[in-house]
């Protein structure tokens, strides 16, 4: 192939590409949409590097006379980027897929790896959280993928899981009914009416699972503590678990 035939066949290489970037950019804004502005520029910078770097490569395969011998060493080098950046990479792969899918939001209470966080904001690298303690948390979105997240936020309040564990020395009756009249005194703090699931015995006690609507995340710590004090008012050996 003559030098003026891979200059054309360069140049169209070059709108081809450039014709799959602009629908690729279109195509992740709209995925993306009602995302922060930082983030779709940080697509937007990501997606054109990718570009340029895709571009000068087939740019320079066309043009090369060694093309196969150019072509090896170009992949080695890809290869060796994307193995350093593999980390940053898989990362920026599942931020995209968190905010895409939508699977937190800010304000959110999540539970990860057994600890119970509050989203307080979606940066570019993780989210940042505040724990019931108060305590700042950083979660990275490949962490996020790669561990069950239970989203408890809803829109009526934050759903808070509570175990109750009773000896079987008491009748059943007598416990739903204590936990009732615990239920009772807390009612105020919630935006809905529990949910008191009875999951059978083990190791000699009967266990239940509450499901609490608190409209206030900063009381969800305090209003399970008056439920147990409520509680061990009525049956001293009983065990509270959130």
């Amino acid at each position: 192939m003559t030098l003026a035939y891979r200059l054309i066949a360069a140049g169209i290489a070059v709108v081809i590409i450039y014709m799959i970037y602009k629908a690729s950019l279109r195509i992740l804004r709209a995925l993306a949409k009602g995302a922060e502005s930082e983030y779709l520029a940080k697509i937007t910078e990501t997606l054109k590097v990718s570009t340029y770097f895709v571009t000068g490569i087939a740019v320079a395969a066309i043009l090369a006379p060694e093309v196969q011998l150019f072509s090896i060493l170009i992949l080695l080098v890809g290869l060796a980027i994307v193995i350093m950046l593999f980390d940053a990479l898989r990362n920026v792969g599942s931020e995209f897929y968190v905010r895409a899918k939508n699977i937190v939001r800010k304000g959110d209470w999540i539970e990860i790896d057994g600890i119970t966080v509050r989203v307080l904001d979606l940066e570019s690298l993780g989210v940042i959280g505040e724990t019931m303690k108060l305590e700042k948390v950083f979660i990275p979105y490949s962490r996020m993928l790669n561990a069950i997240l239970i989203n408890r936020a809803t829109p009526l309040g934050v759903l808070n899981k509570v175990t109750i564990r009773i000896p079987t020395n008491h009748s059943l009756e007598e416990s739903r009914k204590y936990i009732d009249e615990a239920i009772d005194c807390i009612k105020a703090e919630l935006a809905l009416e529990p949910d008191v699931a009875y999951l059978g015995i083990k190791d000699d006690n009967m266990v239940f699972e509450l499901s609490l609507y608190v409209v206030n995340y900063r009381k969800v710590s305090k209003v399970v503590e008056s439920l147990e004090k409520e509680l061990l008012k009525r049956i001293p050996d009983a065990s509270i678990k959130a």
